[in-house]
């Protein structure tokens, strides 16, 4: 069943749902908007293909031909995007009930536990995606720990937008505090080349 959780200060309400760990809602009380994109319904998360808001993994973005190689061993996973294999596959962790493990009036941290072998990555598989809030900053923290070697890359798929304004973010800018960026080829696949 999905649910609910609210948290909430003189700046933020903050709304995530156990389901894909997701975040369903960032409202600015001062301007009154919504600052993230959400499905119009709580239930319609169930399905949820555009990863709104969502805790993607074990493996968010794509992994070519949906298999890798750790020392000596191929592993094949499941396929979702023709040959590949995006955001941790058909059944990834977008689409699993997350268990609230600790709460408060400021924070909530989910867990979910992948089994040894699920959607095809190698190792038992501890996550832990904790909302936390302070003042007028929203802090979203991720952390694995797995039983065997695995290839592990937990994000928040959120679509933010900052004008309600607007139709569209093209006014937005962005800095992010990289040195490169990985180049990608015509699939979306990343080539290891750093741009």
């Amino acid at each position: 069943m999905i649910k609910a959780y609210t948290l909430e200060n003189k700046f933020l309400r903050i709304k995530t749902l156990n389901v894909g760990a997701t975040l369903f809602e960032v409202f600015h009380k001062r301007k009154k908007i919504n600052l993230v994109l959400n499905l119009d319904k709580i239930s319609s998360y169930k399905n949820n293909k555009n990863y709104l808001g969502s805790t993607c993994g074990r493996f968010a973005n794509r992994i070519k031909n949906a298999q890798f190689r750790i020392k000596n061993t191929t592993y094949k996973l499941s396929k979702n995007e023709g040959k590949n294999i995006l955001h941790g596959g058909k059944k990834g962790f977008d689409s699993k009930i997350w268990n609230i493990i600790d709460s408060s009036k400021k924070h909530v941290t989910y867990q979910y536990i992948s089994k040894d072998g699920e959607e095809g990555f190698p190792g038992e598989l501890i996550s832990i995606c904790k909302f936390s809030l302070k003042d007028n900053c929203l802090n979203i923290s991720i952390k694995a720990r797995s039983s065997k070697m695995t290839h592990v890359n937990i994000v928040n798929h959120a679509y933010w937008n900052l004008e309600k304004i607007k139709k569209d973010i093209f006014g937005h800018h962005l800095y992010i505090n990289a040195d490169y960026y990985t180049e990608m080829d015509k699939d979306n696949i990343p080539t290891g080349k750093k741009v």
